[in-house]
């Protein structure tokens, strides 16, 4: 059997929130990967701006093999994530407007085949934070050629 490559980031976002940025990750104690204020452009050289505040925390990317997506070693970074703003849930609550705290993966493979679960007890510290969960999945050619294949043996 073919083994599939698979690559996560997991991140935490705020929007909308009305403190400063530089005064959230101040009293957050956490560096983010960005954090913008609404008016700031959102990137170098880039005419768009923000229309809301923005401050995400990614995890480094994690690459494996379905042996280690099985294993979850997957969560671990998004496990770390959690956990952090949990610890952290008391100052969440009084800055972050509801509904505007999330947690995103993204999945990059080559497997057809793929489940998004998280065990009850990461799923309940992110409820406890009354934050949201995304996941966004990403094929790869090698996805793409074997969908294309699979179309060819059902014509036959």
């Amino acid at each position: 059997m073919a083994d599939f490559k698979w690559e996560y980031t997991h991140s935490a976002r705020f929007n909308g929130f009305d403190v400063a940025p530089k005064e959230l990750t101040r009293l957050l104690g956490l560096k983010p990967s960005l954090s913008l204020a609404v008016g700031e452009p959102r990137g170098p050289g880039i005419r768009r701006v923000a229309k809301v505040s923005v401050w995400t925390r990614d995890t480094k990317i994690w690459k494996g093999t379905t042996e280690d997506v099985n294993e979850s070693r997957h969560l671990r970074g998004l496990e770390r994530l959690v956990k952090e703003m949990h610890q952290r849930r008391k100052i969440i609550a009084k800055l972050i407007p509801p509904g505007e705290f999330f947690f995103y993966t993204t999945i990059y493979t080559d497997s057809p085949n793929v489940i998004v679960s998280l065990p009850s007890n990461l799923s309940r510290l992110i409820a406890d934070l009354n934050a949201d969960y995304f996941c966004s999945v990403w094929g790869t050619p090698r996805l793409q050629q074997f969908l294309d294949d699979g179309k060819k043996k059902r014509r036959r």
